[in-house]
């Protein structure tokens, strides 16, 4: 969920950088973004090879990346994604949902969400005379 938010809100503010390109700018911007993204599918399938081939996951991962490629390019504004919609492994997708009761400690993930629990500092607390 904090991921989505961090990428959520950097699409924003490029998306507002865009906004302020003019025209041949943005089609430059376009074709920058396909070629990067591009190159950086063939990287992603090189190491997704190397580390799950051998325990035959990669294929899996693949879709993975394919589906973080496409949440990317919306995160941007863009309505072409890269690669048509597949179905993800529902064990991969069930860790990023934040329907089940599981927290996690910084950030306390999950349905139940709750706010961190902190207390006000006070003057006492920069008191280190016990260190003497």
């Amino acid at each position: 969920m904090d991921e989505s938010i961090h990428g959520i809100f950097t699409g924003l503010i490029a998306q507002d950088i865009y906004k302020k390109l003019a025209s041949n700018e943005q089609l430059e911007a376009d074709e920058f973004t396909a070629d990067l993204f591009a190159n950086l599918y063939d990287i992603e399938k090189l190491y997704t090879n190397e580390v799950y081939d051998k325990i035959g996951l990669a294929h899996d991962v693949r879709k993975f990346v394919r589906y973080n490629m496409n949440k990317a390019l919306q995160n941007l504004g863009q309505t072409d994604m890269m690669f048509e919609e597949e179905e993800v492994n529902h064990v991969v997708m069930n860790g990023l949902s934040t329907d089940s009761t599981t927290h996690d400690f910084f950030s306390q993930k999950g349905n139940g969400y709750q706010k961190g629990k902190v207390e006000e500092l006070r003057d006492e607390d920069f008191d280190f005379d016990w260190l003497k």
